[in-house]
């Protein structure tokens, strides 16, 4: 299983356009082909923070969406946070962070 976890940090009054972005993406990301499933948190100890999870079949599985003009949804969510963004992508023990997403979105889909 290919896991992608986003946690932001959204300065208080854009809080809201945060979690509208990201739930615009759950739906679309859930139908694509390979989605394990896709799913919004808010902190409770912490409440403005924002858990954002995609689970994926393979990390080729999830490729496409991360090339695709959806992600750029999570990318314009990332820039409206209060603090720099945490972002892992897991695979067994593997970790990679947004070099990841950089290496994906720069190479021709195969």
């Amino acid at each position: 299983m290919f896991v992608f976890l986003l946690k932001i940090v959204p300065a208080p009054r854009l809080r809201q356009q945060i979690v509208e972005m990201l739930r615009s993406v759950e739906g679309p990301t859930s139908a694509m082909q390979g989605n394990l499933g896709c799913e919004i948190y808010e902190g409770i100890e912490d409440e403005q923070r924002i858990l954002y999870i995609e689970r994926w079949k393979s990390e080729a599985d999830a490729r496409p969406h991360i090339q695709s003009s959806i992600f750029e949804r999570i990318l314009a969510a990332m820039d409206l946070a209060a603090e720099p963004p945490e972002i892992k992508f897991i695979e067994g023990a593997r970790t990679w962070g947004m070099e990841l997403v950089k290496e994906m979105r720069t190479t021709t889909r195969s």
